[in-house]
């Protein structure tokens, strides 16, 4: 999997939900990092993914159509964004609305038209060859 800027590594599973609730427990190794839950996945050019960055304290709602990636929003994280924290990314997905929590508050709520049909579902690191973690993966229709 690649998150459009050449950084790969991941892995994807077919939940066979495309609207519903996601959630995921993960966290960075290093220090800047990122993690993303992926969602809606069609293949490693089109995909949708909200995930957290040491970085900029952020959480980000992401997509990559036909190659092409996009940050949708992002929003600062109440407290900021930690290496090696657990961090609970909730994603709840209905038709073209998509709306981001972590630990519990909501960040983003956003209108995507792309990939609403697509089921896969899985995460990936984005900020070059780091170490990510994920767990605790639940998919609720």
């Amino acid at each position: 999997m690649s998150d459009g800027a050449g950084n790969t590594g991941g892995s994807v599973i077919d939940s066979g939900v495309a609207n519903g609730t996601f959630q995921a427990k993960v966290k960075t190794g290093e220090n800047p990092s990122a993690v993303y839950l992926v969602f809606r996945y069609k293949d490693d050019g089109d995909f949708i993914a909200a995930g957290v960055y040491t970085g900029d304290d952020k959480c980000w709602l992401v997509k990559e159509v036909a190659g092409t990636p996009t940050t949708i929003n992002t929003a600062a994280v109440t407290g900021g964004i930690a290496a090696s924290t657990w961090y609970t990314i909730t994603i709840v997905a209905s038709d073209t609305s998509i709306i981001v929590s972590v630990d519990g508050t909501q960040y983003l709520s956003e209108t995507v038209a792309e990939h609403t049909a697509e089921t896969m579902v899985g995460f990936m690191e984005a900020a070059g060859n780091q170490t990510a973690y994920m767990d605790d993966l639940s998919v609720t229709p």
